[in-house]
């Protein structure tokens, strides 16, 4: 799931990118829409599975991943990746040079990485009426977790984001946005975990 992290937060942290580089009305209105994230809680599956992954965000290095009951919280600190059927849970250190466990670290990073490539205009059956977003490495040798490219799609009206393509070394993969939250409230505690008693704990600290 690192990668599916990372991805997801790379896609939204690109549409912060000064977008007058796209040189049109629509740029300028995606800039305003997200210019001012600073968290994020997200609902989305993989290609085509049912299961639903939520990601809940904020600047601080702060986040909850969970994937089918495999949860990993961070409160900036320290990790725990807590696997719910067996009851086990790994705690560690924050690695501060893992890009998957630093919110503000992708923020900066991605800003020196991907650039929109294109913009255009979809209105297909499938997905609707909105715009896809291509987003390219600014050098081929920075890509983050091997990932060529991205094309986000975003709906007309709303410019809520939809759909993530990805391409990568093993082909690509689509990520589909159940539900999309910018700016929630989210209360710091959330991003700490308490084993019970019951739980089995390896403290990797």
């Amino acid at each position: 799931m690192k990668k599916y992290f990372d991805i997801v937060l790379v896609a939204f942290i690109c549409l912060l990118f000064p977008l007058h580089t796209w040189g049109n009305e629509i740029g300028e209105k995606v800039k305003k829409k997200y210019s001012g994230m600073k968290s994020i809680s997200v609902i989305f599956t993989i290609d085509n599975s049912q299961v639903k992954t939520t990601l809940k965000a904020k600047k601080g290095n702060m986040f909850v991943l969970d994937n089918n009951g495999n949860v990993v919280y961070c409160n900036g600190k320290t990790v725990w990746n807590y696997n719910k059927s067996a009851n086990k849970c790994m705690i560690s250190a924050r690695d501060i040079h893992a890009e998957s466990t630093s919110i503000d670290e992708i923020f900066l990073n991605v800003l020196n990485t991907y650039i929109v490539d294109k913009a255009n205009t979809i209105n297909d059956s499938k997905s609707g009426s909105g715009y896809v977003i291509t987003l390219k490495p600014a050098a081929a040798n920075s890509m983050i977790n091997g990932i060529k490219s991205i094309n986000v799609i975003v709906d007309k009206k709303s410019l809520s984001i939809k759909q993530l393509m990805f391409s990568d070394s093993s082909g690509g993969h689509t990520i589909n946005i159940v539900s999309f939250k910018m700016n929630p409230t989210l209360a710091d505690g959330m991003f700490t975990f308490t084993p019970s008693k019951s739980t089995t704990v390896i403290d990797m600290r």
